[in-house]
């Protein structure tokens, strides 16, 4: 087969086309079934008689179905058939997301929940984590960016109309509407659009000529790298660990406790819900920005813009019932919030290499999410003790710094090196 680098027919390069379907992709399958699982927390526990802490075990769940899925990306994200697994997984996510419509208890909840957990994982972030890269050496940062941005705003779209139709018609009828949502909008690019890798059409990584020059120069080339083995073992990556983890808990706090703190501070739901929609917006702006500032100001200053504005968001909730300090949620969840999905992979690469990325990239976010479970059991036990989020706020500021002072010490020792 002969390899080419652009897309002939169209004179497009299909990259861009596979980063249209994650924006699309991303949009709903995160943007629903992960960003909008909070406005059910207060609804399914007072029709169903549950403690809120209870019901956010369904997002634990979730996220440990996303550390299972993290752990098994390097074999996953390798098999010559992954454009057929995920064609089959688009319609299991969709069957299960409407199945939650159908719980009565617990149980019920929480076995759907690891069917919701596992199926989404695999055509949400780590799978375009993985895919996003395998098309662009050049530009990967706005490519991952823009294709990313579809989360935030498929969470802007749907925190709305899930608080809407939740008022409306109830919580079961919501997911019942926003699972067909799911098939309808997915369906044509798991279907048609998404191929994995460029080789599958013929095609070559955006950029690869140039790589391929600065090789003969004397510089590595790209499919080089640190061996997995080698990097687990590294100081680098439980580094990298320890500083994503802080900021995930952080961001969670950010993100997941906005509707319900809003309303327990006397905010209506509807104001709520658009909070929620507002802060999903300026997380797909955040997206896209943060990507295009580790193409153009490097990791150490992106990173750190990036954690200043978690605290900002997190500030911003603690002193909610002061209106306007609602704008520093906005700005938190901008670039604090996008940290996870656009950063991470950018980092590792640049850290690790390509040699097995998808390997290293996958234990490393298994690892973080293993701590992620505990976040909503955690908030809602502490809200269900103390009365407020406030607590997890505090530890959440503390954190949100403490990586800022770990990634900027670690990003200028690596410049002294010369390896980032």
């Amino acid at each position: 087969m002969q390899i080419k680098n652009t897309n002939t027919r169209s004179g497009i390069f299909y990259g861009w086309w596979i980063v249209l379907a994650g924006f699309v992709i991303m949009g709903v399958d995160v943007g629903i079934v992960s960003n909008c699982a909070s406005q059910f927390f207060k609804p399914i526990a007072a029709d169903l008689g549950y403690s809120r802490a209870a019901v956010s075990m369904t997002q634990s769940i979730f996220s440990m179905c996303y550390m299972l899925m993290s752990f098994l990306a390097g074999k996953i994200f390798s098999r010559k058939d992954l454009n057929r697994l995920l064609r089959i997984d688009l319609f299991v996510v969709c069957g299960a997301y409407y199945a939650y419509s159908y719980c009565n208890t617990l149980p019920a909840f929480y076995a759907v929940a690891f069917v919701v957990g596992v199926s989404a994982a695999l055509l949400g972030v780590l799978a375009f984590s993985v895919i996003i890269p395998n098309w662009f050496i050049e530009q990967r940062g706005k490519a991952i960016g823009l294709s990313f941005m579809g989360s935030g705003v498929g969470g802007m779209i749907f925190n709305y109309l899930a608080g809407q139709w939740i008022l409306q018609y109830g919580w079961r009828t919501t997911y019942r509407m926003l699972a067909v949502c799911l098939f309808v909008i997915m369906a044509p690019f798991v279907l048609f659009v998404l191929k994995t890798r460029p080789s599958d059409m013929g095609l070559e990584p955006l950029g690869s000529h140039r790589a391929e020059m600065l090789a003969h120069n004397g510089q590595p080339e790209e499919e080089e790298g640190m061996p997995f083995r080698q990097a687990i073992r590294s100081r680098s990556f439980w580094t990298i660990w320890l500083a994503t983890t802080s900021m995930g808990i952080c961001t969670y706090c950010g993100m997941q406790t906005i509707s319900p703190h809003l309303t327990d501070i006397g905010y209506d739901p509807m104001f709520a819900a658009t909070m929620v929609s507002l802060a999903m917006g300026s997380l797909a702006v955040g997206k896209l920005t943060l990507g295009i500032l580790y193409d153009r100001i490097g990791a150490k200053w992106a990173t750190l813009l990036a954690a200043l504005s978690a605290t900002c968001g997190v500030t911003g909730l603690l002193l909610g019932r002061w209106r306007p300090a609602l704008l520093l949620v906005l700005a938190g969840t901008c670039l604090g919030s996008a940290f996870g999905s656009v950063a991470i992979p950018i980092i590792t690469e640049g850290v690790f290499g390509r040699r097995e990325y998808a390997a290293i990239y996958g234990t490393l976010t298994g690892f973080t999410s293993a701590v992620g479970i505990l976040n909503p059991t955690v908030a809602n036990t502490v809200f269900d003790k103390t009365g407020s989020y406030d607590m997890c706020y505090f530890f959440a500021i503390a954190l949100s710094l403490l990586a800022a002072f770990i990634f900027t010490s670690f990003f200028s020792r690596l410049e002294k090196k010369r390896k980032f």
